[in-house]
């Protein structure tokens, strides 16, 4: 376990100088996982919604699923029962939002959660890594990564990532 973690904190936090050549569309990766993690947490009964555009970004697929599917699990983790997942355009570029219904982040603690080891819910496994995997491995391809309040009355996770296309 610590092997990858080492892994993957060094690969999110090396600077790469030429992005992918190749665009990846957004929302056929967002499907894919969020279709894994009903199976996964199928006992949850968690109502998934999807909004779909034909977006694409340039960055290495592993990594896109990588972020998207750390950041997709984790409402699949904290939600009630929905998740809402929206991909859709900006002027630089390509955002997902993913909502949940839990109970969300509080305003003082979003910084705080996205460093290396710090965690939000200190009930449930887990090493507080995988949200500063996320944002460091956003950083390298000029994308960001925020923390707000959902519609839903959860967290809302925002990934921004530079467009592509298809």
């Amino acid at each position: 376990m610590e092997t990858t973690v080492t892994h993957q904190l060094s690969r999110a936090a090396a600077v790469r100088m030429v992005m992918p050549a190749k665009a990846v569309p957004v929302s056929p990766v967002v499907a894919r996982i969020g279709r894994a993690l009903e199976r996964a947490y199928a006992e949850k009964a968690v109502s998934l919604e999807l909004v779909e555009a034909p977006l694409a970004v340039r960055v290495d697929e592993r990594d896109l699923l990588e972020l998207l599917g750390n950041l997709i699990e984790n409402a699949f983790k904290y939600t009630r029962k929905r998740v809402r997942i929206a991909v859709v355009g900006t002027s630089t570029g390509v955002a997902v939002q993913i909502e949940d219904d839990g109970e969300g982040i509080a305003p003082a603690d979003r910084r705080r959660v996205l460093q290396r080891g710090a965690r939000a819910d200190t009930e449930s496994a887990g090493h507080g890594l995988g949200l500063a995997v996320a944002v460091e491995l956003a950083e390298v391809y000029q994308g960001n990564l925020e923390l707000g309040d959902s519609e839903l009355g959860g967290a809302l996770v925002r990934l921004e990532l530079p467009g592509g296309d298809a």
